[in-house]
């Protein structure tokens, strides 16, 4: 018969009937937790085996054994003894497993067969209950996850519990923001459908790369449906519809908080009866932090390691209790938009602030307020023990003294919170009366109620305490009655106590004594008295224990039934911590109340970054900085055109750039969290959203660069920002080549400029100086720079933020970060001197960017320009001093037609021809059209083509003023310049060319005609159109950037993307020559020149 029920079972079951007992009631309740590691309790172990075994070896470090398994073959085997659960169960935990913990049902010596077992809980990343597990001032949260079908396609329900504290929310969204919410809620564990689990990946790349930052929980499918999920949650909260939450219309919201709900029950076995409400988050209550703004402002946690120091939380916690300091937690990344909740806040902590007696009072009474929120937890799902409800009757004491204190503050936010706080008189009384001040750790160790409290327990303790006087007595009587000095009474587990006698005296052992043991020096005996009184004491021991358990249970029960009070104590107190705490902070390190209001304009003054400021040394002042800028929406709209709606901050690297980003944001956040600001003054109107783009760093395991890590950040800023938001943009265009960056760049301020739906408040960090002439052209475009100075060589960081562009920076002339010097001197000779500086002899400035930032990536070779000379030495034939000292082969004289004239304006000589050249340049590097800038400048534009032209692919502007005839429109040949150059006429015309990316041209340089002017030989030997990377133009130091001349146009402008060449008698009518002395200015559309500066093929009008 057995062989026929064989045939019906798998190769498993057949292997199993084979095990031992203990082995099938292990796989029996291994099978009904599958994916968690099943810690199995066999007297003082917990016993792992087979993948499990191998698991908890491998993440605790522990060996791995084989035990004998019946018929079958040995298996793998690991354990631990049952007092280190505490110390191996977090890492189990931490490493992302689920951990059943089964544990004996019955006293192994009652068991008649093998010991009854089962699982008391399930511990995983999110769900946890145990002081190891859990992070005080850490909210530990377990998501669920819900994807709408039908017409709800596009919607994602999202529910998030702390298991610890009975907190349950939900909320709907866009599938396309479920990452950033995700990241904003930060949970340990997210539980979803077992078909959406790569949709739930997906989402998380979208937002950052790398592995995910919780563990994910598999569930089937029909625990996602919206019927299961509602009569779950009606079941739980015993009511009969879910309108009472304000959620009733969230069936999506509703499908995820259902499938938490019952995985929090099957996890804890039904037992959590502490989750009491289901609240609705709302997400456009809060500032919009993507995630890249929540880690490039380190709220929480530093970049460099992750860490509390370092961070915002770090510097504004002051707060005494654990569950104040979630709360400030939640705050930070989670600032207010409503203005009036924001001056309540405000309201609260300037009152504490003005009463530093009464805060100090608050805080010294909040320092003995334990957990309340976790200490309802245990107490629920009945894991609290006497000492954790000791904590909460202490707690409980007082919350009377606190109200007292508050008795004053009858109106605003700390009269409120001081309504909402209840004594809990009876409860804390019920515990005093119930428990000794200081309970033991365990409740089997015995003596946790106080005397008194019960009149049985009472006279078993008598019986048991009287032990130790009766048997002295029993000792000192039997001594004296047979005569054996040396009589002992002892106690083992194995026969109880007995009296022991030396073998000296062993023959006077009456014969009623009963031998149990010899020895080597003594023998043991029992007596049929000493037999007695055991029985009594241990079984009074035993009662003292059951009775003990009971009252604390029945103390515990009672204590569950009144905890709803005690949660709203829980989350006033929370709140009184953190607004104390703000007022603590504010008075210790300097903050100032801000203003808060609905404008669009932000003005700080002295603003101070707040983490910074505290981790400079001691003695070190941090220098404060001002900012003011507004957005032209609101009650203030002139303000973005005063101030400015966007700042462009210029600087070398280490100057300070990045801080006062950073600080600006920071300033905003604490004021819309309610908060007092590191300012002397702060006006902040408040907005939607807070952006940033600020560092690098690529995501290589999802194959992204750091260009286009930086470029989907910057697309999801200028999709998602609006009029009201903050934006925060720190060298964009870094990851990839100059010439592509600086287009970005400025195609993104222009973009921020002239799109009204994204004209918010924007700081804009960048190396490119270029930038600045968008300030002369774009009215809510201003220009900023953070000061340096050298001084003997060294680089002076000044800190401060002052008007107007920086120029080009300073090039460090030490060793790059602590380097070899050899490299510090390979630096210093590879780049030119800044413009101006007596190392520089280039006519109109040198023709790379002093300091600036080169393409690494692209590394052809260049054929550099010829050296540094001065015009007489060029005259000369003979080389003059070049960047590092040595001389260059001298090139052949040849004449120029205007040498003889270059004294027109009254000048003359080498040096003043060469400070006139460096005048006459004016150029802007390329960018993304349309850039219309244009610059004044003085000289002969032949003159500053023959600097300037260095590749066929580079669109530059140049002001400057041509050879020509006075009042006649010159016939311009297609190279751009008048062929027939008049040497007796003070020239007086304007060309512009204005930047854009260009393609080679079509036409060869030399097959042009135009070229055989002596100005156009001279350019077209001196070039190498193969050229691999541009040469950027830079403005002469010594003459300060002047304003834009305005331009009107007459004609229809164009977009240069796709750039044509006409013929040149388009475009050179559209020329206007001016009278001798009157500055140039274009009578029609701005020009862009396509093709090389040397040889040019043809300009577009735009």
């Amino acid at each position: 018969m057995a062989e026929q029920n064989d045939l019906f079972l798998n190769d498993t079951d057949r292997k199993r009937q084979r095990l031992t007992p203990l082995m099938r009631q292990y796989w029996k309740i291994k099978d009904r937790h599958p994916g968690a590691i099943l810690l199995f309790r066999m007297g003082d172990f917990y016993e792992t085996f087979e993948d499990d075994a191998v698991t908890v070896a491998d993440v605790l470090g522990i060996t791995l054994t084989k035990r004998g398994n019946g018929a079958a073959e040995e298996i793998p085997l690991a354990g631990f003894p049952h007092h280190a659960l505490d110390q191996h169960l977090p890492k189990l935990v931490q490493a992302g497993h689920r951990v059943a913990v089964c544990e004996q049902l019955e006293d192994p010596k009652h068991a008649r067969t093998i010991v009854k077992r089962g699982v008391v809980e399930v511990v995983t990343p999110g769900v946890a209950f145990r002081d190891p597990l859990l992070d005080a001032k850490h909210s530990t949260f377990l998501a669920a996850v819900a994807w709408g079908e039908g017409r709800e396609a596009s919607t994602v329900g999202v529910a998030f519990a702390d298991a610890s504290t009975g907190e349950f929310f939900l909320t709907e969204a866009e599938v396309g923001r479920l990452g950033s919410l995700l990241q904003t809620v930060a949970p340990a564990e997210v539980v979803v459908d077992k078909r959406h689990v790569d949709r739930l990946r997906d989402a998380m790349r979208a937002v950052q790369g790398g592995e995910l930052p919780f563990a994910v929980t598999k569930q089937e499918d029909w625990v996602f449906g919206l019927d299961f999920a509602t009569e779950t949650l009606l079941r739980h909260f015993q009511t009969h519809s879910l309108k009472g939450f304000g959620v009733d219309g969230l069936s999506v919201g509703i499908t995820a908080a259902g499938a938490a709900l019952y995985y929090l029950g099957e996890t804890q076995k039904g037992r959590i009866p502490h989750v009491r409400r289901l609240q609705r988050y709302r997400s456009e209550d809060h500032i919009a932090l993507d995630p890249a703004t929540k880690r490039n402002l380190e709220l929480v946690a530093s970049m460099q390691d992750g860490r509390k120091d370092g961070s915002l939380v770090g510097v504004m916690d002051a707060t005494l209790t654990p569950m104040g300091g979630r709360l400030l937690r939640q705050w930070l990344v989670r600032p207010l938009r409503d203005v009036g909740r924001i001056q309540q806040r405000l309201d609260a902590v300037d009152a504490l602030s003005l009463a530093p007696r009464l805060r100090r009072s608050v805080r010294e009474e909040l320092r003995h307020v334990g957990d309340l929120e976790r200490l309802c937890g245990k107490v629920c799902t009945g894991r609290a023990t006497p000492r954790d409800l000791v904590a909460l009757g202490t707690t409980l004491r007082r919350i009377p003294p606190i109200q007292a204190l508050l008795d004053g503050e009858e109106a605003g936010l700390i009269g409120r919170l001081r309504e909402r706080l209840t004594p809990c008189s009876e409860t804390a009384a019920a515990i005093a009366a119930a428990l000794v001040d200081e309970p033991p750790a365990q409740l089997s160790a015995g003596g946790t109620i106080r005397p008194g409290f019960d009149a049985e327990l009472d006279r078993l303790r008598e019986i048991a305490g009287s032990g130790k006087q009766y048997l002295t007595e029993l000792q000192a009587r039997e001594s004296k009655r047979t005569g054996i000095p040396s009589l002992k009474v002892g106690f083992n587990k194995v026969f109880g106590y007995y009296l022991e006698v030396t073998n000296a005296h062993k023959d006077k052992a009456p014969e009623e004594w009963i031998r149990k043991q010899t020895l080597v020096n003594a023998e043991r005996y029992i007596t049929p008295e000493l037999k007695e009184y055991e029985e009594t004491i241990l079984t009074a021991q035993d009662t003292i224990g059951q009775i003990e358990a009971r009252l604390v249970e029945e103390l515990r029960e009672g204590v569950a039934e009144a905890v709803e009070p005690i949660q709203a104590n829980a989350q006033a107190l929370a709140a009184l911590d953190v607004l104390a705490g703000f007022a603590e902070v504010a008075e210790r390190n300097g903050y100032v109340r801000p203003e808060v209001d609905t404008s669009a304009v932000l003005d700080i003054v002295d603003g101070r970054h707040p983490v910074v400021e505290r981790m400079l040394p001691a003695g070190e002042a941090f220098i404060p900085n001002s900012v003011r800028l507004g957005a032209p929406v609101g009650e203030d709209p002139d303000v973005a055109t005063e101030a400015g709606q966007i700042l462009l901050i210029t600087g070398p690297n280490m100057a300070g750039k990045s801080v006062v980003l950073r600080q600006t944001a920071l300033v905003v956040l604490l004021a819309q969290v309610g908060a007092f600001v590191p300012a002397a003054r702060a006006r902040v109107g408040v907005v939607d959203a807070l952006f940033t783009r600020v560092g690098a760093s690529d995501n290589l395991a999802a194959g992204e660069s750091t260009f286009l890590v930086e470029m989907n950040e910057t697309a999801n800023i200028l999709n998602n920002a609006t009029a009201r938001s903050l934006i925060l943009l720190d060298e964009v265009g870094r990851g990839t080549s100059t010439f592509d960056g600086l287009s970005l760049a400025w195609a993104i301020v222009e973009h921020l400029h002239e799109t009204s739906a994204v004209a918010a408040r924007t700081l804009f960090a960048t190396h490119y100086h270029e930038l600045d002439a968008l300030s002369e052209r774009l009215a809510r475009v201003k220009s900023f720079s953070v000061r340096v100075r050298e001084h003997e060589g060294r680089v002076v960081f000044l800190r401060t933020l002052v008007p107007g562009g920086g120029g080009p920076q300073l090039r460090h002339r030490g060793r790059p970060h602590g380097g070899p010097a050899a490299v510090g001197r390979g630096a210093r000779q590879a780049g030119p001197s800044a413009p101006g500086s007596p190392r520089c002899r280039c006519r109109g400035g040198c023709p790379w960017r002093a300091g600036g930032r080169r393409d690494a990536r692209r590394r052809a070779p260049v054929r550099q320009r010829a050296p540094c000379r001065s015009a007489a030495a060029r005259r000369a034939g003979r080389a003059g001093p070049h960047r590092d000292g040595g001389a260059r082969p001298p090139r052949p004289t040849r004449a120029r037609p205007h040498d003889a004239h270059r004294g027109a304006d009254g000048a003359g000589g080498p040096e003043e021809d060469r400070r006139r050249r460096a005048r006459s340049l004016s150029g802007v590097s390329p960018g993304e059209p349309p850039f219309q800038a244009l610059k004044e400048g003085s000289g002969r534009f032949h003159n500053s083509t023959l600097d300037l032209a260095e590749r066929n692919d580079v669109r530059c502007e140049i002001r400057g003023v041509c050879p020509g005839t006075p009042n006649v429109a010159p016939s311009l040949a297609p190279s751009g310049v008048h062929p027939h150059p008049t040497p007796h006429r003070k020239p007086s015309c304007a060309l512009s060319f204005l930047p854009s990316p260009c393609p080679s041209p079509s036409a060869s340089p030399r097959a042009s005609p135009s070229r055989l002017t002596p100005s156009r030989t001279r350019a077209t030997r001196s070039r190498t159109p193969t050229t691999s990377r541009p040469t950027w133009l830079t403005r002469s130091s010594r003459t300060p950037p002047p304003r834009a001349t305005p331009l009107t146009s007459s004609a229809t402008a164009r977009s240069s993307t796709s750039p044509v060449s006409p013929t040149p008698t388009r475009w050179a009518s559209k020329l206007r020559l001016l009278p001798s002395g009157r500055p140039p200015v274009f009578r029609g559309a701005p020009f862009s020149y396509v093709g090389h500066l040397g040889e040019a093929v043809g300009v577009v009008a735009r």
